[in-house]
This record gives structure tokens, C-alpha cells and sequence, in this order.
């Protein structure tokens, strides 16, 4: 079992280091060893999710979720794929699942709040943003999201305060410091 947990370990990381076909021979490993683990199969879906082979993950990961239906984090990634191809509904309804599954699922929450945010559901993207900051505060990404999403719900002020922090959590953000110079230009200008 611990040459299982030792591959889904070292595809992990290799997926957190963008570099998915080294990943998916991990994956591909433990799964040989584990044809029914929810968890390498999940994994090895990811590698073709991130290189743009969408039916290739799909199919992976309905595996994942037939191997354990109680497996959050296939849901949200199978929403993740079916948000790319389209079907936006079913999307939404798998992300959701997967917080019904585990609440406190950062990347549900930030999945949920992507489909809102290019969905063009403003005040639903900030709830998930938020939410998403409540589940896990050291991940800027969700800052940057959420002030992104108040700009365009022109609360510029809000959009300062999470910038800011997304900002002073990676200085090397130039996104971030981009919004961040637009979001204090706007509220400037709102104040004159």
C-alpha cells in the first residue's frame, strides 16, 4: 500500500510543478496497483484535464466517483471538465455536491466561484470567493478573485482591501498589483 500512497504522492507534486505527463506516469503506477482507487484515478484524470483532453478525464473520472461515489474532490473536478466542455448546469450541481460532501473544500468553493464569475453571476462568484478565504485564508488566489469580482461590482473599496492582501501575500502577483493600482484609481475617483 505504501508504494500507492508513494506514487499519488509524487504525481501530486508533479501536477503542483505543471508538469503533467511525468504525473501521469505516477498516477498511471498506482493505479496499476490500485485499478479501484478513487484517489490515483482522480489524479490521473487531472494530468489529461490539464493538458486540454477533457473525455479522457471525464471518463477517468467517473471511474473515480463509481470506485467511491464519496470522493468530494472527483466532483468537483468532473465539474471543473464539464464547466470547459459546456455544460454549465451540471457544472454547477457537481461543484455543489462536492461542498455538500466536504463544506470545507477550498478548491469547491473556488471552482463554484470561477463558473459564477464567467457566468458573469457577480454577487454569487463573491460568495464563493469569500467562502473560499473562509475554508483556506493563505490562498491569494482567492483574494485576487475576489477583488477582480468587485471591481466589476464596482466596490472598489472592497476590491482595495482584498488586493491588498493578495498583494502583500505574493508581492510578485502583477496581476494582483495591476487591480490593485485600477481599484484605488476608481475609488479615488469615486471620492472627488
Amino acid at each position: 500500500m505504501a508504494a500507492i500512497e508513494d506514487y499519488i504522492r509524487e504525481g501530486n507534486r508533479l501536477i503542483k510543478e505543471h508538469q503533467p505527463a511525468k504525473a501521469r506516469r505516477m498516477f498511471e503506477q498506482a493505479v496499476e496497483e490500485s485499478p479501484t482507487s478513487a484517489v490515483a484515478l482522480d489524479g490521473l484524470a487531472w494530468t489529461y484535464y490539464m493538458e486540454g483532453k477533457h473525455e479522457q478525464a471525464r471518463k477517468l473520472l467517473e471511474r473515480s466517483l463509481e470506485c467511491d461515489p464519496q470522493f468530494a474532490e472527483a466532483y468537483t473536478d468532473l465539474g471543473c471538465v464539464l464547466h470547459d466542455i459546456g455544460d454549465i448546469n451540471e457544472a454547477e450541481r457537481l461543484h455543489r455536491y462536492c461542498i455538500k460532501l466536504a463544506p470545507h473544500r477550498h478548491d469547491a468553493h473556488m471552482n463554484l466561484g470561477i463558473l459564477y464569475l464567467r457566468s458573469e453571476r457577480m454577487k454569487d462568484a463573491e460568495e464563493m470567493f469569500a467562502r473560499a478565504i473562509e475554508c483556506d485564508p493563505s490562498a491569494s488566489e482567492s483574494y485576487l478573485l475576489l477583488g477582480e469580482t468587485r471591481i466589476e461590482l464596482r466596490d472598489y473599496e472592497g476590491a482595495c482591501e482584498a488586493l491588498e492582501v493578495c498583494v502583500k501575500m505574493d508581492p510578485g502577483d502583477m496581476e494582483a498589483d495591476i487591480l490593485l493600482t485600477h481599484a484605488q484609481f476608481e475609488r479615488d475617483r469615486s471620492l472627488e
